[in-house]
């Protein structure tokens, strides 16, 4: 690495990068990888362990999101390449010493290595490490697979495959302390009992009615931490089902928790993360605004935010990830890399469900039967 030309300040970030390049097992040569189980650095060669300090902080940093549009940092902390998916299009970071043969999001085998960065990438600064090993994750599987009904019978056989990768997955986190401005209209509800004659017969009724009062204020709210993919390559709903990240284990970014790992590049940008974001800042002030009014009912008419101090943050959150074929057909399952929760899409099997539907029919048969001789 050339250094001649590099002030103080460059010479230091150049000595760390290089520090930081590759981490070679001191027993055997191997490349070290990071160790869910533990938080250390292993040798998957010979199982050396080594231990590495990194830094936990209860003051994580972020930022104010039209600063953060200009500053944009593409340092990862160590020499990285780019894995791009020729099949579906995703595009991952991986350190020089890990190999990938297969793209985590589709199974597709034609994944090209391109060392050209994006000059407008945001890198991390925050992760939640893996603490779920890839056995453990197999484990998973498996116990959820014997929980459906109608699976394969060979259906376990694909937790045993080398499709399961690791993938570190990108979110943005937003803050925001809002104002708005609303109108609104409160609908209460009162009785009013009526007597009539039906055919010569007195009958009381009791009419609901509605009384409506124009209301109007201000209604003050601060969002803290609303979490966003920013990965196309996995669809919102599934991101749901497996989040459930506890956001205050998050620590600094450390390049060695990526070791062995791919790491997803941001597919979503700050700008389109903050647009999703304001959909559910949205719904949280009309419910806000709701239970102010109270009422029995409530319609807002008018309302109008602004939105003060837009913070952000760029994180990294860990997922298991396998995509296998079964008959000619494209499944995954995702295991959450933090807490162990499990979802997937799944093949059914149809001999199953026909002797199912076949016990089903003669059970029904044999109880109409059974009622019918003993009626006779």
């Amino acid at each position: 690495m050339e250094t001649n030309n590099l002030n103080d300040d460059e010479l230091e970030k150049a000595k760390i990068k290089e520090e930081h390049i590759s981490y070679t097992c001191k027993s055997c040569g191997g490349n070290l990888e990071f160790n869910p189980k533990n938080h250390t650095m292993k040798c998957p060669y010979c199982s050396t362990e080594e231990e590495f300090e990194f830094e936990i902080v209860d003051d994580i940093k972020e930022y104010d999101i039209m600063k953060g549009i200009s500053n944009k940092s593409r340092d990862w902390g160590i020499e990285m390449r780019i894995l791009k998916c020729e099949s579906c299009g995703s595009t991952n970071n991986i350190d020089t010493s890990t190999k990938a043969s297969f793209c985590p999001f589709c199974g597709s085998s034609h994944i090209v290595s391109d060392e050209m960065y994006e000059d407008d990438m945001i890198t991390p600064e925050t992760i939640i490490p893996f603490k779920i090993e890839k056995k453990e994750a197999k484990e998973r599987y498996k116990e959820w697979i014997n929980k459906l009904w109608f699976a394969p019978n060979n259906l376990k056989m694909f937790a045993e495959s080398d499709s399961l990768q690791g993938v570190y997955i990108p979110f943005w986190t937003y803050d925001a302390d809002t104002t708005t401005i609303y109108n609104a209209t409160r609908g209460d509800y009162y009785y009013v009992t009526h007597t009539t004659y039906e055919n010569g017969q007195k009958v009381t009724k009791t009419e609901q009615k509605i009384r409506w009062t124009y209301v109007s204020g201000n209604y003050t709210r601060y969002f803290d931490d609303i979490l966003v993919s920013a990965s196309k390559n996995i669809h919102q709903t599934t991101i749901k089902e497996i989040n459930d990240y506890n956001l205050k284990q998050l620590i600094n970014y450390n390049p060695k928790f990526l070791s062995g790992f791919l790491a997803e590049r941001y597919t979503i940008n700050l700008e389109t993360g903050w647009n999703t974001a304001k959909i559910d800042v949205d719904i949280g002030i009309e419910k806000g605004i709701i239970n102010k009014v109270g009422g029995d009912i409530c319609n807002i008419t008018y309302k109008n935010t602004n939105y003060n101090q837009v913070l952000y943050k760029h994180l990294l959150l860990p997922i298991w990830l396998s995509t296998y074929k079964y008959k000619n057909k494209l499944y995954k399952y995702y295991v959450n890399g933090a807490t162990g929760k499990i979802y997937g899409t799944r093949p059914y099997s149809i001999i199953k469900i026909l002797l199912f539907t076949i016990f089903i029919f003669a059970i029904s048969a044999a109880i109409v039967f059974i009622l019918k001789y003993y009626s006779d």
